[in-house]
């Protein structure tokens, strides 16, 4: 016997048909929307909600400060962009071109540190504009002879190279500070060869023997710092030293400060 199809069946079949198709279009949305906010590539770029930063910011806390819910630190984390020597197991020991040097500043102020905190150990620093780690260093002198650990940050890649070579008990990161809270990119000049002038954040009047020959401009991505305090889980500081040659004033102003403790800021 054939079994009796009214219209009311036919339209149940037909609703059933259509919310299936809506739900697995709804589905579609969310997993797109869930994977593009977890962090993974959308071309050069990557959303970030921060699931895995040490902090994340409320959505209230991230329009107020403009900054991307989440923010880059996540980005930071997962990429391997930081190169984390803190605890000495990435480079062992210091290759220093001048180890017999105590204060590697360049008007000593590692020295006045030292007197200011008392001879502190085991402090804590974030050095922007690292150079190659070691010519006019500021936190240099902490680290080797008072145990302190930090960030250190520099744009130029052949230098960032040394630094890690250099066995600096850092976080180390080729990249720049934002001078905004957002992601930025930026062109750096930088040697192919020869010798620089001038050329770092912190290279000053001073000249640094490179490999090859000329420059040429190299786009820079520009992490605010906030994120990658974050992202270094060091959002309590002792000392930081912004060497930008400018915008400092504009970098500090983008810092959410009831997060972050920095006992003591330099601007040079």
């Amino acid at each position: 016997m054939t079994p009796l199809v009214t219209n009311s069946h036919r339209t149940h079949a037909t609703f059933r048909k259509v919310m299936g198709k809506k739900l697995i279009v709804w589905v579609t949305c969310i997993i797109a929307a869930v994977v593009i906010l977890k962090g993974y590539s959308i071309g050069n770029f990557t959303l970030l909600i921060g699931t895995e930063c040490p902090q994340v910011l409320s959505p209230n806390e991230a329009l107020k400060f403009h900054i991307p819910l989440g923010s880059w630190a996540g980005f930071l984390v997962r990429s391997g962009k930081i190169r984390d020597n803190r605890d000495g197991k990435l480079v062992q020991n210091y290759n220093l071109e001048h180890p017999e040097i105590s204060d590697f500043s360049e008007h000593k102020q590692s020295t006045a540190l030292v007197k200011i905190f008392g001879g502190k150990k085991g402090g804590t620093y974030f050095e922007v504009g690292a150079f190659d780690g070691e010519f006019f260093a500021n936190s240099l002198m902490l680290e080797r002879e008072y145990g302190w650990t930090g960030i250190l940050v520099e744009p130029v890649k052949p230098f960032f190279e040394s630094v890690i070579r250099k066995g600096r008990r850092a976080a180390i990161l080729n990249s720049c500070v934002s001078s905004t809270p957002q992601f930025e990119v930026i062109y750096v000049k930088t040697p192919e060869n020869g010798t620089l002038h001038q050329q770092s954040m912190s290279a000053k009047d001073g000249t640094l023997p490179v490999g090859g020959s000329g420059l040429h401009n190299v786009p820079v991505e520009c992490y605010p710092l906030y994120d990658i305090l974050v992202a270094c889980n060091s959002t309590k500081l002792d000392a930081l030293f912004l060497d930008v040659q400018g915008p400092e004033y504009d970098i500090l102003t983008t810092v959410p400060w009831e997060y972050v403790d920095i006992q003591l800021e330099k601007l040079n």
